[in-house]
């Protein structure tokens, strides 16, 4: 739903001069699939092994009641994220503004 939201509002975005960018723990091979499904129009980066997340300190463990729900869902991470420990990024947004835009202001 949140992917689909983003490519709701992505044509705004880019007449603002602005660029989103999906960043997710989700293998390349699932998150191909679902780009071509939903349509997507912008990129999709993998953050393989949370490094990314890890920087920003946005990276929790999932409590064990918890790994056995997703597991009786048939969402094991370790597939889709290739992560065993059952580590997730917390969700987040960030704005970032290029450092050579600034210049032009000053």
């Amino acid at each position: 739903m949140e992917l689909e939201a983003l490519q709701e509002i992505h044509p705004q975005v880019r007449e603002l001069g602005a660029q989103i960018v999906e960043l997710t723990p989700e293998l390349e091979r699932y998150m191909r699939a679902l780009h071509k499904k939903l349509k997507l129009t912008f990129d999709i980066l993998t953050d393989l092994d949370l490094k990314m997340a890890e920087q920003f300190r946005l990276v929790f463990t999932l409590p064990d009641y918890l790994r056995d729900l997703y597991k009786s869902f048939g969402s094991t991470l370790d597939r889709f994220h290739d992560e065993s420990e059952y580590r997730l990024p917390i969700p987040a947004r960030y704005v970032i503004e290029r450092k050579e835009s600034l210049a032009r202001r000053t």
